[in-house]
């Protein structure tokens, strides 16, 4: 209110609606940059959304991607120390089943090996004699 006071006091009753059509103009023109502006943004901040959406798609799907590799990778290392397990169990049955008994044989005929690599000679599963 004071300065409507002032600016008829400086510029004139007559002057008055004509500045106060300047002031309305420049409002509206300010009104009008402040809604440009705020939809520039709006849409650069949907921009960067979206680039953010697809960083994150891309990350996600290569998490995917490793954990899956990381599962085979450790579904063929759980196969491959069965394999050693059962190999090593079939040592330890060979072990058993002949080199032990031959062994018992040994300490009969009184520490002769000669008895022991005959008793293991003709067997398939032993093949190092």
């Amino acid at each position: 209110m004071l300065v409507l006071v002032v600016i008829m006091l400086i510029f004139g009753p007559q002057k008055l609606p004509e500045i106060s059509r300047s002031l309305g103009k420049a409002a509206n023109r300010m009104k009008e940059a402040s809604g440009q502006f705020t939809q520039q943004m709006d849409q650069e901040m949907g921009e960067v959304r979206k680039a953010g959406q697809e960083v994150t798609d891309v990350v996600n799907r290569e998490v995917l991607k490793m954990e899956k590799a990381s599962g085979q990778f450790s579904q063929q290392v759980n196969e491959e120390m069965g394999e050693v397990r059962r190999a090593g169990q079939e040592v330890t049955d060979v072990v058993n089943r002949q080199l032990l008994p031959a062994m018992d044989d040994r300490a009969v005929s009184g520490g002769n090996d000669a008895g022991i690599k005959a008793s293991l000679k003709d067997n398939p599963e032993v093949g190092f004699f």
